[in-house]
């Protein structure tokens, strides 16, 4: 099973430039386009402002990355309809990719945090591209998302375990 975990690269800029209104149109156009880009039986979600998530049910590491390329290849270059298909605001992706066996049914929650640590470190890395995630890779200062302690004054908090 894998997981792509989908980021549109500044999409504050579509917002700025174009109102919010446009925006949401540009997202719903993007949602319609990861949906034509995916497989059958692949599931397509929005999970927030500009971030969307395919799970790919039978798909090891290498069809997880063919899915992102082809993921990729849908927005390159492409004109979206919703800004008068102009190309004057380039909108890439971002892409953190993660794949393993389902053992168990913990497995999503897994590709979920492992998909957006691979996600975090694309971004990192210049934007326009897909990580896959692999052990060892960390996105935070060797602290997975959400498992870092909190410090208010002179009071640390660790992570809820």
């Amino acid at each position: 099973m894998s997981m792509l975990a989908i980021d549109v690269d500044h999409f504050k800029r579509v917002n700025d430039e174009f109102g919010h209104l446009t925006g949401d149109e540009v997202l719903r156009e993007m949602g319609a386009r990861l949906r034509e880009t995916a497989r059958a039986g692949d599931v397509v979600a929005r999970i927030g402002g500009e971030e969307f998530e395919i799970l790919a049910p039978d798909t090891g590491p290498e069809g997880a990355r063919i899915l992102a390329q082809r993921v990729q290849d849908a927005f390159r270059g492409k004109p979206f309809a919703s800004l008068g298909g102009t190309r004057v605001v380039s909108i890439s992706i971002s892409i953190g990719i993660a794949s393993a066996e389902a053992r168990n049914d913990q497995i999503t929650a897994t590709l979920i945090a492992r998909a957006d640590e691979a996600l975090y470190v694309a971004k990192r890395n210049g934007r326009d591209r897909s990580q896959m995630w692999e052990s060892g890779l960390r996105a935070f200062d060797g602290a997975l998302p959400g498992r870092r302690s909190v410090e208010i004054g002179s009071i640390t908090i660790p992570p809820a375990e």
